[in-house]
């Protein structure tokens, strides 16, 4: 229930800030969000767990909380990067899910159904990689 409740705050806090015409505020809402799945996922290591076939309906339940994050953060940050959220969608199973890339309803959990293919794609967000000193 920490994640469904830090998403339904998260979706209302988010809105509230873009009625308000508070793109920054919206923003860091959103990030702290993901900071929170981040967090999860480091403290949670579904890597290690995934080791240990007696881990496979906690290794679910993991792989379920980041995959619905997911599907919200695609959802609260479309209007900013449409195009990488689009894509992200895309490899959630987003459209097949019959979901809509909105901000209505964002915050209720468990809009991500069971079973859809997830799609492995390229880097949203590829790293840039310095050139070396000479």
């Amino acid at each position: 229930p920490i994640f469904q409740d830090l998403l339904t705050r998260t979706a209302e806090s988010a809105d509230a800030a873009l009625r308000d015409f508070d793109l920054q505020g919206c923003l860091l809402t959103i990030k702290d969000f993901v900071d929170a799945v981040n967090l999860y996922v480091t403290e949670q290591e579904p890597w290690a767990v995934a080791k240990d076939p007696a881990n496979t309906a906690r290794l679910g339940t993991i792989l379920y909380t980041v995959l619905e994050s997911l599907r919200a953060i695609a959802a609260l940050y479309a209007a900013v990067m449409p195009k990488a959220t689009a894509q992200m969608w895309s490899e959630l199973g987003g459209q097949a899910s019959g979901l809509t890339l909105s901000l209505h309803g964002v915050g209720r959990w468990g809009q991500l159904k069971p079973g859809v293919a997830i799609v492995k794609g390229e880097s949203l967000f590829p790293r840039i990689e310095e050139p070396e000193a000479i």
